[in-house]
């Protein structure tokens, strides 16, 4: 059963985005950006605390890359989120909804589960040969080996990852959309028992 798109909640929240865009987009960024670079620096911070076996200092070549990155993609996060949520089509109520319900019955029709599992296969795929690249430009250790075994065994890692990420993702979508979806009317068949 298909859940179908709650209109007035689709209402609602493009009235929110226009009342944000109208009165405080400014504080809106300020707000996303803010919250972003704290995740982010936090986020690097535990990595360089995992990362580093004596004290916790930070060469200067280093030290651009751990406050750079960090602020690139919270700059590019909060960007793709402002893109996403005040463009035009994301203002529009029909277009909205038209997605929404487009998305989740793509998400919950029928064979739903082996279009996750193909969309997992395809995201190992294309994250994986782009890490096994940069773990063979590097000269790591599994890439070192030249041994088959730890080529597969890093292949079936990045494969089951991706499938795992795959129905997270789909889950966390479903999970987003539940203030926008009701269930679907329960219609009454005609009695055919004659």
């Amino acid at each position: 059963m298909v859940p179908v798109v709650d209109r007035a909640a689709v209402e609602a929240e493009v009235a929110r985005r226009r009342a944000i865009l109208q009165a405080s987009f400014g504080r809106w960024v300020l707000t996303k950006l803010g919250t972003s670079l704290l995740a982010f620096y936090a986020v690097a911070l535990v990595i360089r605390v995992f990362a580093s076996r004596g004290p916790l200092s930070v060469a200067t070549s280093n030290a651009v890359v751990f406050f750079a990155v960090p602020a690139f993609m919270a700059v590019f996060v909060t960007w793709m989120a402002a893109r996403t949520l005040f463009r035009r089509e994301a203002l529009d109520v029909e277009r909205v909804a038209a997605a929404i319900a487009r998305e989740v019955a793509y998400l919950t029709s029928d064979g739903w589960p082996l279009r996750t599992l193909l969309a997992g296969i395809t995201l190992g795929v294309v994250a994986g040969v782009p890490v096994a690249m940069v773990l063979w430009v590097i000269g790591s250790p599994i890439a070192r080996s030249g041994l088959v075994a730890g080529v597969v065994i890093f292949a079936s890692g990045m494969l089951l990852w991706a499938i795992l990420m795959a129905f997270i993702i789909r889950f966390a979508t479903l999970h987003l959309y539940r203030r926008f979806l009701r269930p679907a009317p329960i219609s009454a068949a005609p009695d055919t028992r004659g």
